[in-house]
């Protein structure tokens, strides 16, 4: 890697397969030493990180116990795939959610791999690149979701390989990247249907809009969107998942309203009663939107945390504090570079819409967002280094540097 002379000296590094193992092994390790830790102290139980994490080992006892007797309920696999999934790894081999948590911390430390992938073929400066990979590999909300036994770490691998898989794609036909968006839809699959209609239903315009300067568009940019809409066919959603988008209760107005105002109680309700619905007009409507995205950033008020819960997402909301400004210079930057990014954000949008509209409750909020922090991360990589001697570019050189096994290290100004 060779920096610009009025910036920096040449640095000699390692090579991407050699910062990616670094990155990876030491993410891992550090997402175990946080299972350890919940396992020695009880934290999960004791300060109830999350209910649903005791959820999914109850119940996944239940379905290891059918499985026992022969009942592997197939039809279960659809939506409510990740009670069959523990309940599958219980029964070959013990239930423990240790195991579970264990899946969870590869399959979060694997993100890093195809979301490094997209942002080498985006962004040409090794600096960009590597500083998103471990911003994947250790933001907070993304670490402390994937240490639980919850479905969230699959989430968000399966959105970043469906976003790398159109990304890819729409430059090129390849077969590993279509192949890992096919498995995403997969997880989608047995995880939240509801995101699947969204993302199927969003690839034509993924793979469409702002196209590459062609004189005429290639025929697989029209060929493999057609072709990955008979998915859901597989699971009777019909083409496009478009009849289950008609009869699915997951898009139904009142539905929504009716889980909104369950989830409109406790520390983390965002709205009053009866100001939490939709369609009680246009001002109504903009001004939960807005409030809704503003808590995205900021799910708990720092000067009021009440539990240990809220605890856990200061450090987001601190580090949110002071990456707003690069974060909205990168999102300009994103939209600058549309012809390259649309499917990121198309994809990206259509997701975290879909949380917008059904989530009243902060708690919830930082959870499922999870799923489009990498693309937030994304933005704030991309402007990291515009401020060479910002505090933010310090540390994303440090950071670079020390996964990057330098031979010989210069101090980058």
């Amino acid at each position: 890697m060779q920096y610009p002379e009025s910036q920096a000296a040449t640095v000699s590094i390692s090579s991407d397969r050699s910062f990616l193992w670094r990155l990876c092994i030491s993410a891992w390790v550090l997402r175990l030493a946080i299972v350890i830790l919940y396992a020695v102290t009880d934290a999960i139980r004791q300060f109830k990180l999350s209910p649903d994490h005791m959820r999914y080992d109850t119940e996944g006892v239940w379905v290891m116990n059918a499985m026992n007797y022969g009942d592997f309920a197939l039809k279960s696999w659809i939506d409510d795939g990740w009670f069959q999934f523990v309940g599958l790894i219980y029964y070959l081999l013990w239930p423990s959610p240790f195991l579970i948590q264990l899946i969870n911390i590869t399959l979060s430390t694997l993100t890093v791999i195809p979301l490094f992938l997209m942002v080498r073929e985006l962004n040409s400066d090794v600096r960009v690149q590597r500083f998103y990979a471990v911003l994947i590999a250790f933001f907070p909300s993304i670490m402390f979701w994937s240490t639980l036994m919850l479905k969230d770490a699959a989430g968000i691998l399966a959105v970043s390989l469906v976003i790398y898989g159109v990304f890819v794609l729409r430059q090129r036909f390849a077969l590993w990247p279509l192949l890992g968006l096919l498995a995403g839809l997969v997880i989608f699959i047995g995880t939240r249907t509801y995101l699947l209609i969204v993302i199927v239903m969003l690839m034509p315009a993924a793979f469409l809009l702002f196209p590459a300067g062609r004189s005429r568009i290639p025929w697989r940019i029209i060929v493999l969107p057609a072709l990955i809409g008979l998915v859901p066919m597989a699971i009777g959603y019909g083409y496009f998942a478009s009849g289950e988008f008609q009869r699915s209760m997951y898009f139904d107005i009142e539905y929504i309203n009716h889980v909104r105002g369950a989830m409109a109680t406790g520390s983390g309700a965002l709205f009053e009663d009866g100001s939490h619905a939709w369609g009680q007009g246009i001002g109504s409507d903009i001004w939960l939107a807005v409030t809704t995205l503003f808590a995205i950033f900021v799910p708990v008020n720092p000067f009021e945390v009440a539990n240990v819960r809220q605890l856990a997402a200061l450090p987001f909301v601190l580090m949110m504090f002071y990456l707003f400004p690069p974060l909205i210079r990168g999102l300009q930057q994103m939209w600058r570079s549309r012809r390259l990014t649309a499917p990121i954000m198309i994809i990206a949008s259509g997701v975290l819409a879909v949380y917008i509209g059904g989530t009243s409750n902060t708690g919830a909020l930082f959870r499922w967002t999870a799923q489009v922090m990498p693309y937030f991360l994304l933005a704030i990589a991309l402007t990291a280094f515009v401020r060479r001697r910002s505090l933010l570019a310090r540390f994303a050189t440090w950071t670079v540097m020390a996964f990057s096994q330098p031979r010989r290290i210069a101090a980058v100004y």
